[in-house]
């Protein structure tokens, strides 16, 4: 076979493939707090749907364009007469509307899916904490679970869950420290300690006064950031008396959070 013959039917079986698909039309969503960026979210909607062979996604200024011709808000669709409307004008099998809701300190994301034929509604919905960083993720995430696609429970946990632990996912306003840099300041001895340093040296002592300036450099490597709680080694490499002529070198090591 030519290789032009098989492109040809390469791409036949594909839209006859895509012509098979039943027609899904996203009409409209809704947002009611500022933080959430509306087009945003419609737009990862589109996307996830589009990575399932389940449907065939109407192409959104096809909508747009057919709708308002029609006289039919998008922003405002949301009652089944309204849907079963620029269903039918859009030639849709299925029509999706949905919405992100703030309420209190949760986040409501709801997707109801009307079908044409039947009118048969199927409304599937999440409760999330308020993180509108992560918004387009619970979109994404309702998607999944309207589409049956195996969920990620500790993600969605992460997400959700008020007693959670928390992580860079659930407060991600909360960046990484760098607390690096020099470092100086006095040791005092006392104390036998003390005595054994103020003695002369004939006598077993330093001859010098218990109190060393110290100089030095702290670096920091970090090596988990979850929120609120970061792990970190600090090496802090010193030296000490050269206020008093000497010269001690010292490297301290920590580790904590």
């Amino acid at each position: 076979m030519k290789k032009s013959t098989l492109t040809f039917v390469l791409i036949t079986c594909t839209l006859w493939t895509v012509a098979q698909l039943p027609k899904l039309a996203v009409v409209s969503f809704d947002v009611n707090s500022p933080s959430l960026n509306r087009q945003e979210l419609v737009e990862v909607l589109r996307m996830e749907l589009s990575k399932d062979a389940k449907y065939f996604t109407i192409d959104k200024y096809e909508v747009a364009e057919k709708l308002q011709n029609n006289g039919i808000e998008a922003t405002t669709c949301f009652s089944l007469s309204c849907v079963k409307s620029a269903g039918k004008i859009l030639g849709a099998d299925y029509v999706l509307i949905g919405s992100a809701n703030k309420i209190g300190d949760r986040i409501y994301v709801s997707l109801r899916l009307t079908d044409m034929k039947t009118n048969e509604q199927i409304e599937i919905a999440n409760e999330f904490s308020f993180i509108p960083q992560q918004a387009s993720l619970m979109v994404k995430m309702t998607v999944g679970k309207m589409l049956g696609r195996p969920a990620d429970v500790e993600l969605e946990k992460s997400l959700s869950d008020k007693q959670g632990f928390e992580s860079a996912m659930n407060n991600p306003d909360e960046y990484q420290l760098n607390l690096s840099g020099p470092r100086m300041g006095y040791t005092f001895l006392t104390g036998e300690g003390a005595d054994v340093i103020r003695k002369p040296k004939s006598e077993g002592g330093y001859d010098r006064f218990p109190t060393f300036f110290q100089m030095g450099c702290q670096f920091e490597k970090q090596y988990l950031n979850e929120g609120n709680v970061q792990a970190l080694f600090e090496f802090i490499p010193m030296i000490t008396g050269l206020d008093q002529g000497l010269l001690v070198p010292s490297l301290t090591v920590f580790n904590g959070t």
